[in-house]
């Protein structure tokens, strides 16, 4: 994933491009996400898997095109989907943690912070 085995000088100002163009765009992505749009945090790891499968597909077409040895774009390939099959079962079974739990939390903290703001009104009425 983060290594420097070019082909050729076209290949590594390819791969250059690619890398900051994703590392930019997610770093926009996070950062709406975490100040504008909570609810869709889970499109980051999306990002992360599709700028990942763009980064190996641009290896992938430089290895069949310009390597000495083109059969190496099947190992190339394989790794690609080694790599978004580890980032998509730890996203599944929420090996880092849930994105509901924080959710959750702010939910339930609303609905006692209401609930004591009802019953104070209640008995200021009485």
């Amino acid at each position: 994933m983060f290594s420097d085995n070019y082909i050729n000088d076209l290949h590594r100002k390819s791969d250059k491009w690619v890398r900051n163009i994703s590392a930019i765009t997610l770093g926009i992505l996070i950062f709406f996400q975490l100040f504008y749009y909570e609810d869709l945090i889970y499109l980051f790891p999306i990002g992360v898997i599709l700028f990942t499968a763009l980064n190996y597909s641009v290896t992938v077409f430089f290895e069949w095109k310009y390597s000495e040895h083109p059969k190496q774009e099947m190992l190339t390939i394989t790794e690609m989907f080694l790599v978004s099959l580890t980032i998509i079962l730890v996203l599944h079974f929420e090996l880092l943690g849930s994105f509901n739990e924080d959710k959750k939390e702010l939910y339930c903290h609303k609905i006692s912070l209401m609930q004591v703001m009802m019953f104070h009104e209640r008995s200021r009425l009485v």
